[in-house]
């Protein structure tokens, strides 16, 4: 899959703390790629999914309207850079932001992922997704086992063909996109790890929410992406000290 160079999207290999697939197929040189795992030949369902909605949006629309929404998702969620370590994930972070819940425009509440459904809902075995901060409370072979921090239910997510559980741990707390497919949940790509030295602020934020529901999901969500980019550019200063000298910085969103 590739887009427009206006996308600002590097192709280059992909490091990541969150769970990986096989290295696939580098895309075509002079080409710039939303992702290069994404367009490979090995490919989760997942993935196969993303790239099909992102191939029809731009047959339809264009890419002005995503260039344009990530200009904006930035503003909220962090503008990042392509020489920024999670460069890779932030994207895809986005990508799931503009299929998923960013409305068509301002005079319409559907999405791409609704305006899928909507012309071939036999298309698609995806019905529905959990935006959400989420804490590992298990992890097996096949599955996780997962506890959405916002509304406190637990969640397994299966693990799909060609995908492996590797470089996380238990009591990891991260935030991102599951898709539910029929009786299975899995995750999608652009997950965003939190430090476990800040967790303690983020619950202590979570608390203060549940008690007063002064800021809302989606607005501490940006706001904790853009505490998490801080801190990986600035990896001499104690992860605790970033989270909560900013913290406060979700009123001003």
């Amino acid at each position: 899959m590739v887009l427009s160079e206006n996308l600002g999207i590097a192709d280059s290999r992909i490091t990541t703390d969150a769970p990986l697939l096989p290295p696939q197929k580098a895309t075509p040189t002079g080409h710039i790629a939303i992702d290069v795992f994404v367009g490979g030949e090995q490919q989760t369902a997942t993935d196969s999914f993303v790239e099909n909605l992102i191939q029809a949006f731009v047959t339809k629309h264009g890419t002005k309207p995503i260039i344009d929404a990530k200009e904006e998702f930035f503003k909220h969620g962090g503008k990042i850079f392509a020489e920024d370590d999670n460069y890779h994930q932030r994207i895809y972070y986005f990508l799931n932001h503009f299929i998923f819940e960013r409305p068509l425009n301002t005079f319409s509440r559907s999405t791409p992922f609704l305006e899928h459904l909507e012309a071939k809902p036999e298309a698609s075995d995806i019905e529905g997704f959990t935006h959400s901060l989420f804490k590992i409370l298990k992890i097996r072979p096949d599955h996780l086992m997962l506890k959405d921090l916002f509304s406190e239910k637990k969640l397994r997510v299966d693990r799909q063909d060609l995908e492996v559980f590797e470089g996380i741990s238990k009591d990891d707390v991260f935030q991102g996109i599951l898709l539910h497919r029929g009786a299975f949940t899995n995750l999608s790509r652009g997950l965003i790890f939190h430090p476990p030295r800040a967790h303690k602020i983020i619950a202590s934020l979570l608390k203060q929410e549940k008690k007063i529901q002064r800021f809302g999901k989606d607005q501490i969500l940006f706001a904790l992406a853009r505490l998490q980019l801080k801190h990986t550019r600035l990896k001499h200063v104690d992860p605790k000290v970033v989270y909560q000298e900013n913290i406060l910085q979700t009123s001003m969103l």
